[in-house]
């Protein structure tokens, strides 16, 4: 008789099985994929078999081409079950960066930087470090880096089956988070944007910038008012893409602006104040009498 948690196993993977046999897998298997982890250590299975657990579980939702959920997947094995710069996780580790890029939507690369299982690709051969390059382009670089990386890379992007369009236009947007963060609250001119985007202040492309403009908001990168008068943009909010020492720099810079606002402010509150208590102690005496009846 199987013990309970190899039994819940081995009930894990028949369903799995029977969602892929008749198109479950979005509606069963979608929803747990973020408890994974727990089920297997509650399952209390071998190494082997959480290898086949994760997976299956991955070959599912390929199959759906649910590329969100299996990043998610890919990552938990690289955290939890596959050893650190094993030929496994190297190949798993670029995978799952190539997968990022291509994937509209997904901004999340700073998340993947510093995972130890990410790491190990700069020990690996030619093809593993150029991977670790492009991500760390995806996390800090700017449209004009990517151009450059793309001009030296042109082929090993190719090989990798990079979308090169799709990921043109995510730096963009990212590139444009980036400047939002650096001008937050500030009004930017088309021009700056347009140098920030194609390397060039010219408005040529000013359609362009509209649109890229209106995709990074759609994405949730920043919120942003676009002013097609003056040919502006205001960006209220944006994604911080790289938390390092600059980032602290802009925060204390602006921790410092809102002192200075706030120390302006003081005297007006303070003037408001004697003027209340003024008016209070100034007021007239009010006296009601009654009438005895």
């Amino acid at each position: 008789m199987l013990e309970d948690g190899l039994l819940k196993y081995v009930v894990f993977m028949d369903i799995i099985s029977v969602c892929v046999k008749n198109n479950l897998v979005k509606n069963v298997i979608h929803p747990l994929i973020s408890k994974l982890k727990e089920y297997s250590s509650q399952f209390g299975i071998s190494y082997e078999e959480q290898l086949a657990l994760f997976t299956a579980c991955k070959s599912a939702v390929v199959g759906e081409k649910l590329e969100n959920d299996v990043i998610s997947i890919e990552r938990i094995m690289l955290e939890s079950i596959l050893k650190v710069g094993s030929p496994e996780s190297i190949n798993m580790a670029s995978e799952m960066i190539i997968r990022s890029v291509n994937l509209p939507g997904f901004f999340g690369f700073e998340d993947f930087i510093n995972l130890s299982a990410i790491q190990a690709l700069k020990q690996g051969d030619a093809k593993h470090t150029f991977v670790y390059s492009l991500l760390n382009t995806f996390v800090s670089g700017n449209y004009l880096t990517w151009k450059d990386f793309v001009a030296t890379n042109k082929s090993s992007l190719e090989e990798a089956n990079v979308d090169l369009e799709s990921a043109e236009l995510k730096i963009q947007m990212l590139s444009l988070a980036s400047l939002g963060n650096r001008e937050l609250g500030n009004k930017i001119p088309f021009s700056k944007v347009s140098e920030e985007m194609f390397g060039t202040s010219s408005l040529e492309n000013e359609l362009d910038i509209e649109l890229i403009i209106i995709d990074t908001i759609r994405f949730g990168l920043i919120n942003a008012k676009i002013d097609q008068i003056d040919h502006s943009i205001t960006i209220s909010r944006s994604t911080v893409r790289q938390f390092g020492m600059d980032e602290w720099k802009i925060i204390g810079k602006r921790f410092n602006e809102w002192r200075t606002s706030l120390n302006a402010l003081l005297p007006v509150i303070n003037n408001a104040k004697l003027i209340a208590q003024l008016s209070l102690s100034s007021a007239p005496a009010v006296v009601e009498i009654t009438k005895k009846k």
